[in-house]
Parts: C-alpha cells; structure tokens; sequence
C-alpha cells in the first residue's frame, strides 16, 4: 500500500531528482523503492532514481517550490503530562495497485568504423656509397708491375696508379682492387710488392687484385738497451791479529770466515780477530783452525813406495789360444786369436804375443770375451768388469 512522505531530493524538481533523502541535510538515502509526485513515478535503487515515467490520469506535472533546508528546531519543553483522550481509528484506505513501469529499450551497437589503412609507401633505390680508393706506387720502367720484395717497395720510388676497393675498406689482406670506380675490372697485380703511400704499407696483389700479404713499412722505434745493474759485492772485510807480533791489519778476505780462525799469508799466521769496515783484498795461501794450527801444519805424510811390478812365471805347458776383442777402450776393439794361460779371460791370469806362451805381450790393451773385460799393463791383469 502506498504511504505519504516528506523526502528531499538534490535538485529543484523531482523529475532531474538523482536521489532521495529522508534528512533536510541530504546525508540518508531513502529505502529502495517506488516513489511518485502524482505525475510522475521513479524507482530508487541503492541511492538512484530510475528514469520517470508517467503516472495514468494526465494529471499535470506540477511544479513544485523548492525546500529550503532549516536549521534543526530546538529542543521543544516537555509538556505537562496529559490524560490521553480515546482516539477513533480512521477506517484504513485501500491499497492503490502501484504501476508497473515499462522496461527501456535494449541499446543498439553502433556498427564498428572500418580501420584506414595505410598509406602506401614508396621505396626509394639506396644511394650506391663512393668507393674508397688509395694510390699506389709502381715500378717506373713502363713494365706498370711492382717489386720483388716488400723492402725494396717501401724505400723506391716509381709512378703512381690510382686503385678502387669497396666503401670503407682498410686495404688489408683479403681486400680486393680495381682500377675504376664501379669495380668491375681488377687490377693485376701479377704477385708483385706494391707501396700503399697513403698507409706506409707495402701491399702484395695477385693478378685477380686480391691482397694476400701486407708489411709495414714504418721503421721500428729504436729500442735503447737498458745497462744491467751491477750486482753489489759481498765484502768481507776483517781485521787481522799477527799470531806472534799482534800486529793488527785491516784486510778483505775472498770468503766469509769465523772469528778466531787464522789464515796463513806472506808465509805469517794471522788471527782473524775482529769485523771491518774495509780493507785490501788478500788471498790467503792456507785456512787454519787457530794461531797453534797455524804456526804447527802437521807434517804432509810420505807417500808410500809403490810396488815393483812383478811380472809372473810364464806356466809351464799350459798355453791356450782364445778368439776375442782387443782395444784401447773398454770394450770395444777388433777380433783376433790371442795366447792365454787359462782356456777363459776370466781366468786367465797372463797374455803372451807368441803362440808358445814364451813371452809377455807389451803395452796396455782391454781385453773383452761374453761382455767380461779386463785391463792389461803389460806385466799383469789389473782390472776387471762387466760390458
């Protein structure tokens, strides 16, 4: 059933009302639901007003005057209590059937709007880059070749030739080049030694043009040799005690020796008595323990008496001839048939030089039988030993 109701909106007219408010201060949003003025009739839904439609009877839309918010009223006096009088109920009014809005139309798409395509573009043909190009210097004796060698090309002279390569090219190995700018004819260098004037280089061009081998022709920087540093000597400076005179003498010894050692020099025995500053250098004939060692050597001891050789017995009957290699050098030397005293050198304790075992063989040979070897002095056998 519909109900009557004091509502605030935020325009002056309900029709462009957006929403309803219960307070002057526009801040509750009234209930969802259908609300109408007698001309027009608006749902509200979570705080919007739905589009207005018109209620049935053509009754004019009226215009209403704006509210004006007021101030909240003051508190009013509570009045004195009054006996309450008895209250005849109104009898209720029917319900009014509400009116059921008509639905908006669905929205239409609008049509998609077709892309523009693009506008063709152009190609423009690149511009062909200016070849790089370099002078040469060739032999001037109307044979237009280079030289055998790239040394030779660096410190000549000769005509200039002007050659093409491709843009930006170094001229360096595997560099192809021709003698006009569109570079379609190469130019034959037969394998000769060209001098590349702009670059100091010397270039090597086959007869296709083709750069196989390049060498600079700047001459190398002088390298100035750095003197070695001279390693600083050792020095070893004492001062010397004369072991009978206590002479004192500042020298420099070949070595480093301990304290309270002598030396012997100029036939005198000299303490090392103390550490020095400098000195002359000396060379000591002998080192000794102290002044005592020094002023008594031992006696050198007397070589013993070598042994007379004694050249033995030749044996009588036996005589064994023996097939073996005689030299100077351990064993090496030619095959003969040489006289022995045992069927074996191993044991063999003599050699002769005739057949009869007569008479000992002279001079100092190395015998050599199954890899054993012996040296013979030409009285005896006095070494052996394996191969």
């Amino acid at each position: 059933m519909a109900t009557n109701g004091t509502y605030y909106f935020d325009t002056a007219s309900f029709d462009n009302a957006t929403t309803l408010y219960t307070d002057v201060a526009l801040t509750l949003i009234a209930n969802n639901g259908w609300y109408s003025n007698d001309a027009i009739v608006r749902q509200q839904v979570s705080g919007v007003l739905f589009a207005a439609q018109a209620c049935s009877g053509g009754v004019p839309t009226p215009t209403p005057s704006p509210v004006v918010p007021t101030p909240p009223p003051a508190p009013p006096t509570p009045p004195s209590p009054v006996a309450p009088s008895p209250v005849t109920p109104n009898p209720p009014t029917p319900p009014t059937a509400p009116s059921v809005p008509n639905p908006p139309p669905p929205a239409v798409p609008s049509p998609p709007t077709p892309p523009t395509p693009p506008s063709p573009v152009t190609p423009v043909a690149p511009t062909p880059p200016t070849p790089t190009y370099t002078s040469l210097r060739y032999r001037d004796d109307g044979s237009g070749s280079g030289w055998n060698s790239s040394s030779v090309a660096c410190s000549s002279s000769g005509s200039i030739a002007v050659v093409n390569a491709s843009y930006g090219s170094t001229f360096s190995v595997g560099t192809y080049l021709f003698t006009d700018t569109a570079l379609t004819i190469p130019f034959n260098g037969n394998n000769r030694w060209f001098l590349d004037e702009p670059r100091n280089n010397a270039l090597y061009i086959d007869a296709s043009g083709q750069i196989t081998l390049t060498a600079s022709c700047a001459a190398p920087s002088p390298v100035t040799p750095v003197a070695p540093t001279p390693p600083t000597p050792i020095v070893y400076a004492y001062t010397l005690r004369q072991c009978t005179t206590l002479q004192l003498w500042d020298v420099t010894l070949p070595q480093s020796t301990q304290l309270g050692t002598s030396v012997s020099y100029a036939a005198q025995c000299w303490e090392v008595y103390a550490v020095a500053l400098s000195g002359g250098a000396i060379n000591p004939q002998s080192y000794h323990t102290n002044c005592t060692d020094c002023l008594n050597p031992p006696a050198p001891p007397t070589p013993p008496t070598p042994p007379s050789p004694v050249a033995p017995s030749p044996p009588v009957g036996n005589c064994y001839q023996i097939y073996l290699q005689r030299g100077f050098q351990l064993c090496s030397g030619s095959f003969a048939t040489y006289s022995f005293n045992a069927t074996t050198l191993s044991s063999a304790t003599a050699v002769y030089s005739d057949s009869s075992c007569t008479t000992l063989m002279s001079g100092t040979y190395y015998f050599t039988q199954n890899n054993q070897w012996k040296l013979w002095t030409g009285s005896q056998f006095v070494q052996s030993g394996s191969c």
